[in-house]
């Protein structure tokens, strides 16, 4: 299991959220597509480095993607399963593009209300995935984002 750790800089200025992320990576050399690939991250601010994580189990690209009103926005490297609603990309899209289009989508979702406790809140996101490393049982799918409040306590 291999870790990772960081500190974020959030769009709420001097305000530091401290992570640890912990990724599922066991795999045989030369092979792309792991089924036991486990990711799950609550954060806000930039996706571009998440993403890129993320991406390493996809081949790199995302053909797909289709919106769920329970697992958010989902992507697939792979449009062979039988998705209702799964949407074909124009192009073979890389981790930047999709933390581009995961945030303008985010930009968009009703948070409902903020949490409240002892501290504040921002407007974040969960970046993850599911058993065998998809989202759901969709076939082709490798990881979902969706609206989270990042919590901030005192």
């Amino acid at each position: 299991m291999q870790s990772l750790s960081w500190t974020a800089h959030g769009a709420h200025g001097a305000r530091q959220s401290n992570g640890r992320l912990f990724i599922n990576h066991a795999s045989r050399q030369g092979e792309n597509n792991l089924d036991n690939f486990r990711f799950d991250l609550t954060s806000e601010g930039d996706l571009v480095k998440p993403m890129e994580i993320a991406f390493q189990r996809a081949t790199r690209r995302a053909e797909g993607y289709l919106i769920d009103d329970k697992k958010g926005l989902v992507f697939f490297w792979y449009l062979g399963g039988s998705a209702a609603g799964l949407v074909p990309l124009p192009f073979k899209m890389d981790h930047v593009g999709a933390a581009d289009f995961a945030k303008r989508w985010l930009a968009e979702q009703n948070y409902g209300n903020e949490p409240d406790h002892d501290g504040d809140n921002g407007k974040g996101w969960r970046l993850y995935n599911e058993a065998w490393g998809k989202i759901g049982d969709w076939t082709g799918s490798f990881i979902a984002v969706k609206p989270a409040w990042a919590m901030y306590g005192k």
